[in-house]
């Protein structure tokens, strides 16, 4: 790197000392401290220059965005004031474009050369009259031409609002329906990145359309809109002007890169948003709201911020000279480099906006901060991120950081950022922010660990935690009340974003299993709503094309037989629909208009376009939603889902202005928004008793909720309340975790930092999971010993963990599965794992390796409620016995008699019989295909179905000495035909059972995040008296068994069964050549 060796050495740019030092030279060397934030952000800059030795680089891009002045200058003097006023097309479009490239002298016409050519001519009208007025008429064509676009800086004028018709659409017919579309469509085919941002002429075009307001205190953009009273003003759509919640010196951002000064700028971003890299461009516009221009376009605040960070990006080492402006800010003149450390530690629970934001001003603030999220979190090259904070390579161009979008690694770090947001927003930003954070020596970020689970606050007290931060984001989303609300097909768009994002399912490669159909109505019409609608028509392309390719490859191996042998009716159906679809596709150039023909995709909202929060909040957003062809129907309220003959979506019925009318539907999407998430306070209120070193950020405070900016504010605002916190406690100096002890006898500085490293090696080797071993105990059922300290520790019988390899290291990857601990040795920190094969996914988990690292979120559920002296029937089919093993075990740690029928379907499909043996009184081995060979005397073998054996047990043919009659308890764990059997079976024979017995089931829902209901993937109905009711069987698994619609699950598992069969033999197909 070419750092001057006479400022600074390399070392200095990431210790507090080293910035100290580089602080002082800066001041010895630039203006005073004192002085303004335009002028010392200069000096700044001119420093920065000097350090990374880039004058030559740096002039040739200030000098570009100077030039790109005259674009706005041309646009306001001559295309305004002059040609739009005093002259009329006399010409043709195509002579003028002829004469005017014979002026410019060049084949193309350029904007830039146009405007500089017209400034020049304007200073001598009467000389160049000519030449002007060839360039009036041009200017009146492409004004006309891009009046409803802004792609072309120069001839896109501000538009006059009308707040009722913000975004100009066509009130079409459609199947009787009146339907809202735009008149043309532009194609969008893929994942890749679909809008970079305005490019450095429209930047520039709306730097200098700013008024500068700062001056006169009028930067409405920052400060909102004040009424006499104190108050907020309202926009006219009802929306407060509150300005940025961030409050950037905006103003003075935009004044400086008027002038060229890209790295001044930028330093004024930094100084109140350092994790601007999660800003701008199709994200936030708030500032934008409060504009000064309230009547017309507003200047796109966002848009210039992204081209700043861009622009320095673009510099040799410009992402340094981004890290280091996060870091060292003499704009931050209370406090412009981090402080030393202070022995202070931190969790943060969530690595989203408010996560990431708050672990950057933590550490600044000399603290120790891991972080942690349940979500998988894929590490990054250690050459970027080193290790501990040292030994990383500095990067030179920041392309060498970038990935396609439709290709990329999906690291999981981001929160919403990484899965709620579409690609109009580049998500490689989400590794520039993960780099600035994961090289500071203080800092470690853990995935697939819950708080509250992988470790709880009791861990915390233990291990020295004087404060934690929960940034866990949303909760549950709503459930409308809509008849069949939860039928095959429809999904909640957490769920859709969630499944399509993180597992990766938009990529060509990928075996994510997630079946989508058209035509797809997304009911709500909020910004998810918006991004879940415009996912959905890309990603049904992608889905039916990447079918197509596995379906050629598999039939030219195995033949269509061999691949189609499996299917069953509807399966066939769907299959040969996707095929159909995808050979048009193949064919067809305008894939929009296609899909649009198959149904599409369409919003339905039951108020007016111009109430929904979309239209409202980011109208913008909408009208690129519906540029991509998203249909949008209004005063539309569904009231049922109409299923076909096999369960699956088939329309909506709805009332439309008082109507009744079906909308067509293969797949829906519900995105009517989220309730507050307090998934802690209900499992853990005792944490909720010690508020002084618990807070919590973004949408968990009613007054940041609701934006990824309103979320980095939180943190912003009210980090420095867990700063004085924490100074008012000692620094740690004993922490104790099992037999982990760590003594700080003198509370010197250097001790301090030797403490910290031990426990930073301590907290990352009991929050990471091993793979120890992988046995097959039969043909398809296989053990995984996984190493996980603190997940044992904290496991009860009952729960499961959320199993997943990392992308980085493997070919495919393992969408997350829900396992059980069998067998847990929490002293040892080891978890034992059964693994049924029966898709890609559990196939691939027979590839694990011994000390491969592996992702195992939990424990999670709810633990099984253990009693004490009773009389439990354990009913346990195949895989389900697994779960069984350390409920059993520990009922007869608590004196019940255990009395346990373990039931397979055949022979070889029993493994480790001893377990049950030791935690049963007594055995009642089923076996559908013979008798199981069994040990003890007191245990028997029935060759026959569960259901036969239980009415051998009822009528006492069997040589059980506790009678079905005396039983307080019963637990079954197994599929869903047997839950469903057994179901029926106590509903038949309550007359012989206890009347107050418990009949608990485990619900084997389909899962996806197991994050406390956030996807809703694992949602459950139940009727309790009559009345319907839902739960999240990721949060609590034992559901009462006669209260289970079995009907319900059953359509659940199959919601994506072709996708898992043509995956499943993809892989095998893949691994095994």
């Amino acid at each position: 790197m070419s750092v001057n060796p006479n400022v600074t050495r390399i070392e200095e740019l990431y210790t507090t000392q080293g910035l100290r030092k580089l602080h002082a030279r800066f001041l010895k060397n630039s203006v005073s401290s004192e002085s303004d934030v335009i002028a010392l952000a200069t000096a700044v800059e001119e420093f920065i220059v000097q350090l990374f030795c880039i004058k030559d680089e740096f002039q040739k891009k200030s000098l570009s965005v100077i030039r790109a002045a005259a674009i706005h200058l041309c646009k306001r003097n001559f295309i305004e004031r002059i040609a739009l006023r005093q002259y009329e097309k006399t010409i043709s479009l195509s002579l003028i474009e002829g004469d005017l490239r014979k002026l410019l002298q060049i084949s193309e016409i350029d904007e830039l050369l146009y405007a500089e050519k017209v400034l020049s001519w304007l200073k001598d009208r009467e000389k160049y009259s000519k030449e002007l007025e060839i360039a009036a008429q041009y200017a009146l064509y492409m004004v006309e031409k891009f009046k409803t676009r802004c792609d072309k800086a120069l001839f896109h004028l501000p538009k006059k609002f009308d707040f009722e018709e913000l975004i100009s659409l066509n009130r079409v017919e459609k199947d009787g329906i009146p339907v809202l579309e735009k008149g043309r469509c532009h194609s969008r085919d893929s994942f890749c990145l679909s809008d970079g941002g305005p490019d450095e002429s429209n930047s520039v075009d709306h730097t200098n359309y700013c008024l500068v307001c700062h001056t006169r205190k009028k930067d409405s953009c920052r400060t909102g809109f004040s009424t006499t009273d104190g108050q907020y003003s309202k926009s006219p759509l009802g929306i407060l002007l509150k300005g940025c919640p961030l409050r950037q010196k905006i103003s003075e951002m935009n004044k400086l890169y008027s002038e060229g000064k890209i790295i001044a700028a930028l330093s004024v971003v930094t100084l109140d948003n350092p994790m601007c890299a999660a800003t701008g461009h199709r994200i936030c516009n708030d500032c934008m709201r409060s504009c000064i221009y309230q009547k017309q376009e507003p200047v796109n605040v966002p848009g210039i911020e992204t081209a700043i960070l861009n622009a320095v990006l673009e510099l040799p080492y410009g992402f340094e000279i981004y890290s280091l402006l996060t870091r060292w800010n003499p704009l931050r003149v209370e406090q412009p480099f981090p402080r030393e450390d202070s022995g202070k530690r931190v969790l943060i629970s969530g690595t989203g906006p408010a996560g990431f934001t708050l672990a950057h001003y933590l550490l600044n603030d000399g603290h120790t901060v891991i972080a942690v999220d349940g979500a998988k979190i894929e590490p990054l090259p250690t050459k970027y991120v080193g290790l501990g904070g040292k030994n990383f390579e500095l990067i030179e161009n920041v392309n060498d950081l970038y990935e396609n979008l439709d290709e990329r690694i999906v690291y999981g770090f981001g929160g919403v950022s990484e899965y709620g947001i579409t690609v109009r927003w580049n998500k490689n930003y989400l590794k520039l922010i993960r780099i600035l954070l994961e090289r500071r020596s203080n800092y470690r970020v853990f995935g697939g660990v819950c708080f509250g689970s992988n470790i709880s606050a009791k861990d915390c007290r233990r291990l020295g935690f004087g404060h934690v931060a929960l940034c866990i984001g949303s909760g549950n989303p709503n459930i409308p009340d809509v008849k069949n609300v939860l039928t095959r097909g429809v999904r909640f768009a957490s769920d859709f974003l969630m499944n399509l994002q993180m597992s990766g399912a938009f990529k060509v490669n990928s075996i994510a299993t997630l079946q989508l159909h058209m035509p797809v109505v997304v009911i709500g019409a909020g910004l998810t709503a918006v991004d879940s609608a415009t996912e959905a028509l890309t990603y049904y392309k992608v889905q039916v094309e990447k079918f197509l390719q596995r379906y050629e490859y598999l039939s030219g191996v195995y033949g269509c037989s061999e691949v189609e042998k499996n299917w069953d009716k509807e399966e066939k159906r769907i299959a040969y629909e996707f095929l159909s679809h995808a050979r048009t596709l193949r064919e067809t150039v305008d894939k929009t208009q296609f899909l649009k023909s198959l149904g599409g995709v369409k919003i339905i909202y039951r108020k007016r376009i111009q109430d929904s929060p979309a239209y409202r909040l980011n109208f913008e957003e909408l009208n690129s939603a519906m540029l991509e062809g998203i249909e949008f129907i209004e005063e539309t309220e569904p009231l049922e889902i109409i299923q076909d003959e096999y369960g699956l979506v088939k329309a909506i019925k709805c009332l439309h202005r008082g109507k009744m009318i079906s909308i067509n539907a293969r797949s829906v999407i519900i995105a009517t928004g989220t309730r507050p998430n307090s998934s802690l306070r209900d499992e853990v209120p005792e944490l909720y008793s010690d508020m002084e070193n618990l807070s919590f950020f973004g949408d968990l405070d009613p007054k940041y909720s609701g934006s990824v900016v309103g979320a980095m504010a939180s943190a912003k605002d009210k980090y420095p309340r867990i700063t004085e916190r924490l100074m008012r406690i000692e620094p740690t100096s004993n922490i104790e975790h099992q037999n982990f002890r760590c003594v700080d006898p003198c509370g010197s500085k250097d001790s301090i930092k030797e403490i910290n490293k031990r426990f930073l090696e301590e907290i990352s080797e009991l929050l990471t999971a091993k793979v120890i071993n992988v046995a097959e105990l039969t043909e398809n059922i296989f053990e995984i010993q996984v190493y996980a300290p603190l997940a044992a520790w904290n496991f009860m019988p009952g729960q499961f963990y959320k199993l997943q390899n990392f992308e980085v290291s493997n070919t495919f990857q393992i969408e997350p599965i829900a396992l059980t601990g069998s067998c847990v040795d929490k002293l040892k920190g080891i978890i034992s794992l059964i693994v049924i094969e029966i898709g890609a996914s559990s196939y691939l988990c027979r590839f694990l390796k011994p000390g491969e690292r592996i992702i195992l979120t939990g424990p999670s559920g709810s633990p099984t409620e253990i009693p004490s002296g009773e009389k439990v029937l354990l009913i346990g089919g195949g895989l389900g016995n697994a779960v069984l093993f350390s409920i059993a075990k520990e009922m007869k740690r608590k004196g019940c008699q255990v009395i346990y029928f373990a039931g397979y379907k055949k022979l070889q499909d029993r493994f480790k019989p001893e377990v049950i043996e030791e935690s049963s009184d007594a055995v009642v081995w089923v076996c559908d295909e013979a008798q199981l060979p069994y040990n003890r005397s007191r245990d028997l073998s029935l060759n026959c179905n569960m259901v036969e054996a239980l009415n051998k047990y009822k009528a006492q043919e069997l040589p059980v000495s506790t009678k079905i009659g005396a039983i307080d308890r019963i637990i079954i764990i197994g599929s869903e035909p047997l839950m469903r059997a057994v179901q029926t079976f106590i509903r038949e024979n309550r007359d012989v059972l206890k009347p107050e017995v418990e009949v608990i089931a485990s619900v084997n829902s389909p899962m996806q995040c197991m994050m406390k209901g956030v996807c809703a993937q694992c949602l459950q109905r139940r009727v309790i008296d009559g009345k319907e009711v839902y739960v999240y069987s990721c949060v609590n698994q034992d559901q009462g068994l006669e209260e289970t619609d079995f009907d319900f699950l059953s359509q659940r598992l199959r919601q994506n069964s072709l996708a898992e069969k043509i995956t499943y033999l993809y892989c095998k197909s893949a691994m095994e050549v």
